[in-house]
């Protein structure tokens, strides 16, 4: 009991100092906001034939903004394609990039739509999903859904979306998620939301059990970790030439074994079926008993 204490108090302490880092983060990007909206409007941009006068201008450039591939280049070329030529962006660009930042901690945001390939009848609606790893410390590359407004099936004069083009990994039940669009037109908004709460759930979750694995591959009880891209299936190989195995579904771990070992099997799995949210701890509590 005294060890599940030491493991739960360390895991407060752990979430403490990372909530403290975002809210230093979010404070440090609000104040930047503020000093770029007190700015008075800036000059005339000096046009690309015209040279900089010095690297001290460059120096003094707010960095570009990140952009992200799209995986398929089908849904690339229906996106807004952002301006990249070579400029200085204004104080009031630099903001809007801020907010976009500060929007992504949510981890669902919209994002604009090529028109040029619409047609006028055509309505679409994009979804952009960021998840933040918090063993790399950085947000991982955000997945995309297109949604596309069709005529609803069992309402003929209503309409609903429908997943038009996503860039989501094959393990999310996409066939599944969408199924909360089909709702009639009073509940067409409120299905959105559900839908992007869904997926993001997916997501999350699965990234949660990479960063924990990848937490505990640093063990020095662990010599290797194999899993699959949704964790499903992770094999532990440890130092003693055990191999522990576990199987995860969304949420939770469902079953887990010592190869070879039924006895140390049942023991195992006794501690390692919680949810996600508890597996880290339980995961060292199963090394500490297969090390003895």
């Amino acid at each position: 009991m005294s060890q599940e204490i030491l493991t739960l108090r360390s895991e407060v302490e752990r979430l403490e100092a990372e909530i403290e880092r975002f809210s230093q983060e979010k404070e440090l990007a609000s104040v930047k906001l503020n000093e770029l909206k007190n700015q008075p409007d800036p000059p005339p941009q000096i046009t690309e034939s015209e040279p900089e006068s010095s690297s001290d201008s460059e120096s003094e450039a707010p960095p570009a903004p990140i952009y992200h591939n799209h995986f398929d280049p089908e849904v690339a070329r229906i996106l807004e394609e952002a301006n990249r030529a070579t400029k200085k962006s204004s104080p009031q660009e630099t903001a809007n990039i801020l907010y976009e930042n500060i929007f992504r901690f949510t981890g669902i945001t919209a994002f604009p739509i090529n028109k040029a390939l619409l047609s006028a009848d055509e309505e679409i609606f994009g979804i952009r999903f960021d998840t933040y790893s918090n063993h790399e410390r950085r947000f991982v590359a955000p997945h995309y859904v297109i949604l596309k407004k069709i005529p609803h099936e069992k309402e003929p004069n209503h309409h609903r979306w429908s997943v038009f083009r996503h860039t989501l990994p094959v393990y999310i039940p996409v066939n599944e998620a969408e199924s909360v669009l089909e709702y009639g037109q009073e509940e067409i908004d409120k299905s959105v939301v559900k839908f992007s709460k869904l997926i993001y759930g997916y997501l999350s979750q699965t990234q949660m059990k990479h960063d924990i694995f990848a937490a505990v591959s640093s063990n020095p009880h662990i010599r290797r970790v194999e899993k699959d891209l949704a964790c499903h299936r992770v094999r532990l190989f440890l130092e003693s030439g055990q191999e522990l195995v576990i199987h995860c579904d969304s949420t939770s771990v469902i079953s887990a074994e010592v190869v070879g070992n039924s006895e140390l099997s049942n023991a195992c799995e006794a501690v390692l079926t919680t949810d996600i949210a508890g597996l880290e701890g339980a995961l060292v509590r199963v090394l500490g008993m297969l090390h003895r």
